[in-house]
């Protein structure tokens, strides 16, 4: 990415971060000591995970075809699994504008001044974070024209890119 298109993601990052306080309370639960890192299939990272789904039901539909329940959202891979959801456009509802962040951290990253929890609050929970609140700003727009699908990816543990892995089942 360029630095123009970084300095524009930071900057909207940055509006929406002024817009709500869903955004604060998101990243204060994702990066708390409760989740240990939330590191890739431990409890703290399955814990994020089931949380993301619950933030997204409300507002979206699961794309997973044959699914049910959160299993709709949940796209298992070998090493982790993608969260996704669906909000439907009214103009080219087969266009998808996909918004995706890692929910996911280190876990633990040695200890510092007796705390050796890695919480991820600088970047993927905030990144997570910032996925929900478009989500939520998106389903508020009426007029939308493509759809959307919020996504939050485990850490790149190989095929764990949700664009691809979902857009070729």
């Amino acid at each position: 990415m360029s630095t123009k298109g970084t300095a524009r993601l930071v900057a909207l990052g940055l509006v929406v971060m002024s817009l709500t306080g869903c955004l604060q309370a998101d990243v204060r639960y994702l990066a708390s000591d409760n989740l240990a890192g939330r590191n890739n299939n431990t409890p703290g990272g399955i814990a994020a995970r089931n949380w993301l789904v619950e933030q997204l039901r409300p507002m979206t539909v699961g794309p997973i075809p044959g699914a049910v329940g959160v299993d709709a959202y949940q796209q298992p891979f070998d090493k982790g699994v993608n969260v996704l959801g669906v909000i439907h456009g009214a103009v080219r509802p087969d266009e998808y504008v996909m918004i995706g962040a890692h929910y996911d951290h280190h876990g633990s990253c040695g200890s510092i001044d007796g705390d050796s929890i890695c919480n991820g609050a600088t970047d993927n929970a905030t990144g997570a974070a910032l996925v929900l609140e478009m989500a939520r700003r998106f389903v508020e727009n009426p007029r939308r024209a493509r759809s959307c699908s919020p996504c939050g990816m485990p850490r790149r543990t190989g095929s764990s890119d949700p664009a691809t892995t979902w857009t070729t089942r």
